[in-house]
């Protein structure tokens, strides 16, 4: 008791001696670090940058919206020009139908493009795109290529901003009448004067900003360009229009940016742009450059614009912060001497601690770590706390080792009678079916109700079958026809249904393909048709809709029952909605995790008395 006892008096002492010249530090250093960390680095930068991305989308959502009012005239300009060429001719003078464009307009102005079957602009008004070729912007041809072989098909794009004029403009397309060429018309809108306006008004508000580079990021492939904001004014680019398209890789433009001292790998970059862009929050760092001590702040900024043209939008902005660095070095040359004193009490305090203390608690960590049992004979005492706790470790560790010994057996007994228990209900069932193809019963109710049973059992094994193998066996992905399997699955549940008193009933787009692993799409139909029939109303009807758009595959289960009230604690593990006792609590949560490996976006609505699971499935 006296060793403990004195121990703990040591201790005592160790911890007062520090708190004391720890606090004598905090009450020297805490007002000064207080303020300058308030007034300089983070806070003010970050702060000034978050102003500059909000005034910077409020401009790109006011050029937006501008091109909005436009729309009906760049149609009556594409209808012009068709009137004119047709009655012209092919060849002839495209300045004159640009000045009858341009005859009443104030703010826009209109320019006109021929486009031959070789995706190349045979004719313009706008000199600086003559014989552009589009086959360097895939994204462009395969737009080109369908309003070629659509003559009524016309193609309003979004406001885009370009590199070689520093202008947003949008465009118009479609075939001509005779079906020979495309005839093309821009429309831009001067938006000059605002943009100066918001590059003056960045610098007189910010006097330590340095620079602020917008960066244009087309993730589809995998591009990216860089403009200097502060320049916005004079930037003219003397480069072909041809070679403004070749947008840089993004791999090649953007990693010194985000990584100034180039640590990380072309995989980890990636990864880390992925998370940026995607959370929406800011990085920022220090950097010296020309003498400067630097605080670069990046952000992704959003808009409508880049929502409509489909890239991503992010802001670089750089923050003179050397006079702040130089009060810090201030600081810590005064701290520096703070450490050197508390180094030497330290040392001091080590020299005494360690021989009773560190060492003996660094080997019963070590031991700690490897599982293994504390050698008595090793410790200086077994009389200390210490010691005693060596000794509790010791039984306890025995303790633990049995008792996982005895878990781990009952486990993998566990696991085998359940495996066998699935593997042997599956003979009589399938025996059963036979059985029943071949009985003829005028009693039609009890067929019904044997095959629904049958249905219900085969769903059950199922579900058991591929919870227990999903994290043992890799099921390959091929080419489905969604439209067959759902027809398939759903009349295997109609019996189930009709047992139940409800209806299923389907609306599907035939031929739908997917990319997907048969039994992982068996198994989200099977589950989303049983829980429809578990949880509906009687004598209501199962709606099972399929839809094939543009862009997507929506898979619709929609069914009458009581409310959903939370729409994502539902695919939780074990969860059952208001204490049923149908199912086990597992098929949503399988159900998420299938569509969460195959890139399926689940959305659940849940309103009088309608609930609605919808699956959104990417185009192959």
């Amino acid at each position: 008791m006296k060793t403990q006892k004195s121990v703990k008096k040591f201790f005592i002492k160790i911890v007062t001696m520090g708190a004391v010249f720890t606090l004598l530090y905090m009450y020297f250093n805490y007002t000064k670090i207080q303020d300058l960390t308030r007034d300089t680095l983070n806070t003010e930068s970050i702060n000034s940058a978050l102003l500059v991305s909000k005034k910077l989308s409020e401009l790109n959502d006011k050029i937006a919206i501008t091109y909005e009012k436009y729309e009906t005239g760049i149609y009556a300009s594409l209808q012009k020009s068709h009137n004119y060429l047709e009655k012209n001719g092919r060849y002839a003078s495209l300045e004159v139908l640009k000045k009858e464009l341009n005859a009443h307009t104030k703010e826009e102005v209109y320019d006109v493009y021929l486009i031959n079957k070789d995706y190349i602009i045979e004719s313009t008004t706008f000199q600086q795109d003559m014989h552009l070729d589009f086959h360097i912007i895939p994204e462009s041809v395969k737009v080109l290529r369908k309003v070629f072989k659509n003559p009524s098909y016309i193609d309003l794009s979004a406001p885009m901003y370009e590199r070689i004029t520093s202008e947003y403009k949008r465009y118009i397309v479609q075939k001509s009448t005779d079906g020979n060429y495309l005839i093309q018309v821009s429309i831009k809108v001067n938006y000059t004067k605002e943009i100066k306006k918001y590059v003056e008004n960045l610098k007189t508000q910010m006097p330590k900003l340095l620079a602020s580079k917008v960066i244009f990021i087309y993730p589809k492939d995998e591009t990216a360009y860089l403009v200097d904001l502060l320049s916005y004014e004079n930037f003219k680019s003397d480069i072909s229009k041809n070679e403004s398209f070749r947008k840089n890789n993004i791999y090649n433009e953007l990693p010194l940016l985000f990584d100034p001292k180039n640590t990380l790998t072309k995989q980890e970059f990636q990864k880390e742009l992925e998370y940026f862009l995607s959370e929406g929050t800011y990085k920022d760092y220090y950097i010296t450059k020309e003498g400067k001590y630097i605080h670069r702040v990046i952000l992704p900024f959003f808009s409508y614009l880049n929502a409509a043209e489909g890239s991503l939008f992010a802001i670089s902005i750089e923050f003179d912060e050397t006079a702040a660095l130089k009060e810090l070095e201030g600081v810590a040359y005064f701290s520096m001497l703070i450490y050197i004193f508390m180094f030497i009490l330290a040392a001091m305090a080590y020299f005494y601690v360690s021989r009773y203390v560190i060492e003996p608690v660094s080997k019963l960590q070590v031991l700690m770590k490897e599982k293994k049992e504390v050698d008595l004979t090793t410790l200086h005492s077994t009389k200390d706390e210490i010691g005693s706790m060596s000794l509790v470790y010791n039984q306890l560790l025995r303790d633990i080792k049995r008792e996982i010994q005895t878990n781990e057996e009952l486990l993998e007994e566990f696991k085998n009678f359940t495996a066998n228990s699935i593997h042997q209900v599956r003979t009589p069932v399938s025996v059963i079916k036979i059985a029943l193809e071949m009985i003829e019963s005028p009693n039609k109710e009890a067929m019904n109700q044997i095959k629904s049973s049958l249905v219900s059992i085969e769903h059950l094994y199922n579900t058991l079958s591929f919870t227990l193998t999903q994290d043992k066996v890799a099921f390959k992905k091929e080419e489905l026809n969604l439209s067959n399997l759902l027809f398939t699955r759903v009349n295997m549940f109609q019996v189930v249904a009709a047992s139940n008193d409800k209806k299923i009933l389907l609306d599907v787009k035939p031929g739908v393909m997917v990319s997907m692993s048969l039994v992982e799409l068996e198994f989200l139909i099977d589950n989303n048709i049983s829980n429809a029939i578990k949880h509906s109303d009687r004598m209501s009807e199962i709606h099972v809709k399929l839809v094939e758009s543009e862009n997507e595959i929506s898979l619709v289960f929609q069914s009458n029952g009581a409310h959903i009230e939370d729409t994502k604690v539902i695919f939780e593990r074990y969860y059952k909605a208001n204490g049923s006792r149908n199912g086990n609590g597992i098929g949503l949560h399988m159900v998420d995790t299938i569509c969460r490996k195959n890139n399926i976006l689940i959305h659940v609505d849940s309103y009088s008395n309608i609930n609605r699971f919808i699956y959104y499935f990417e185009k192959m």
